[in-house]
């Protein structure tokens, strides 16, 4: 397949993060980065779209506030990622508004798990980590903007096909690489990436259950960490997004006194993005080349 480039998105300030700023095309409001990445992605240049959650902000604990509420309300579509994950959106729309939930279109992503570890182990919580699921929600948004926007259908559907397309051709130029996909990936954080493990054949082993590596790690933490990483002779750790830089050069720091070398690198669950990468107008397909860069690495 061709890879296409991406078109770079210029953002500006984080009170009003916004895609698109023609007042004379329909406002689409996005809930969290990963719906606001396929939208702007699908919509181009065409709509005015914008993000409720800034850049930096943990998605999962999000409450919005009036002003979010009045956003949505005014606007021609509101998408979100699904009422488990986002359950303030499902009662956020009081108005006529047009609602898309994501996770409509990928089963199980709406079913509510009463136990908090199986719910965030489930692969279809967080089924934007896989990249088919990721094709079959960029199809719903394209169905969706079409809508809305009748005339730049055609638009909707070539820009559609050009991100599945780039997303498609880094999946399989990974999964054809000669590398130990059986080799345990270790991982120190809230483990969304069931889905993407998935998809890619990796064994994720999440080290330390209950650790947040953007929390200051305890000395026993810390210790349980080391002796699980000399065990299993591995010199690779990843760590979710917006994790603490401190958590990474303590734990390089004790080994080191070791003589043992380790490479810390983020592997991304696509939840949100830190200002730095949402100015830089880092996408979705960016993070998955970044992801499988750091899993070549690791796995070679």
């Amino acid at each position: 397949m061709k890879k296409t480039n991406l078109t770079a998105f210029t953002i500006a300030g984080l009170l009003l993060i916004s895609g698109c700023h023609r007042s004379d095309t329909p406002q689409v409001i996005a809930s969290s980065f990963i719906a606001y990445d396929l939208l702007r992605a699908v919509a181009g240049e065409t709509l005015t779209y914008e993000m409720i959650i800034s850049p930096g902000i943990d998605f999962h604990s999000y409450n919005p506030t009036p002003r979010d509420i009045e956003k949505i309300n005014n606007a021609e579509l509101f998408i979100y990622t699904s009422n488990v994950i986002e359950t303030w959106a499902k009662n956020a729309n009081t108005n006529s508004t047009r609602v898309l939930n994501l996770g409509d279109s990928i089963p199980g992503a709406n079913d509510v798990v009463n136990d908090e570890n199986t719910d965030h182990a489930h692969s279809a919580t967080h089924y934007w980590t896989s990249p088919a699921n990721i094709k079959t929600v960029i199809a719903s948004i394209q169905t969706s903007l079409s809508t809305i926007d009748k005339e730049n259908e055609a638009v909707f559907m070539t820009n559609a096909n050009n991100y599945i397309e780039q997303i498609e051709t880094v999946s399989e130029e990974f999964l054809t690489k000669p590398l130990q996909f059986d080799q345990p990936i270790f991982y120190v954080g809230h483990n969304a990436l069931d889905a993407f493990a998935d998809y890619f054949n990796l064994n994720i082993i999440t080290l330390v259950e209950g650790i947040r590596p953007d929390h200051d790690v305890t000395g026993n933490e810390l210790r349980k960490i080391i002796t699980a990483i000399k065990n299993a002779n591995v010199h690779y750790l990843f760590t979710e997004e917006l994790s603490s830089s401190n958590f990474s050069s303590t734990i390089i720091k004790e080994l080191a006194r070791d003589n043992y070398s380790l490479t810390i690198y983020e592997l991304h669950g696509y939840h949100n993005l830190t200002a730095t990468d949402f100015n830089a107008g880092v996408t979705y397909y960016d993070l998955l080349v970044r992801n499988l860069t750091y899993l070549t690495e690791a796995l070679a």
